[in-house]
């Protein structure tokens, strides 16, 4: 006996999961056995569907976070770039005149020339 699934594959579906079933043997084996062979067959079928969307949604999950922080960090960079400097700009030399520096007189040089007071 052999039998064949007639689902087509969509286009959203994965092939894995489209996979004809094929069944060969004796009637007295396919008797015994064939129960128990599509129930592990159904099993394996789900657990498979069950992870790759687990996968998927992993994924997509992933995807969807890598695209938030990479938006974040654009819009970082153009906070940054239309931001003033905070920093206070040099300060411009004055114009104003400064009072020249004038020689000691006579009154405040020590007359000992020693670091004394005479």
């Amino acid at each position: 006996m052999e039998s064949a699934s007639g689902r087509h594959s969509g286009e959203n579906e994965n092939p894995a999961l489209t996979t004809p079933l094929s069944c060969t043997g004796s009637p007295e084996r396919l008797d015994a056995e064939l129960g128990r062979e599509l129930a592990g067959y159904v099993e394996c079928h789900r657990a498979l569907g069950s992870g790759l969307a687990a996968a998927k949604a992993e994924m997509d999950a992933a995807a969807k976070a890598a695209q938030e922080e990479a938006r974040k960090k654009a819009e970082e960079r153009k906070k940054k770039s239309e931001k003033p400097t905070d920093k206070p700009a040099d300060p411009a030399p004055s114009t104003a005149p400064t009072q020249p520096v004038l020689p000691a007189t006579a009154s405040q040089v020590n007359p000992t020339g020693c670091g004394m007071p005479g």
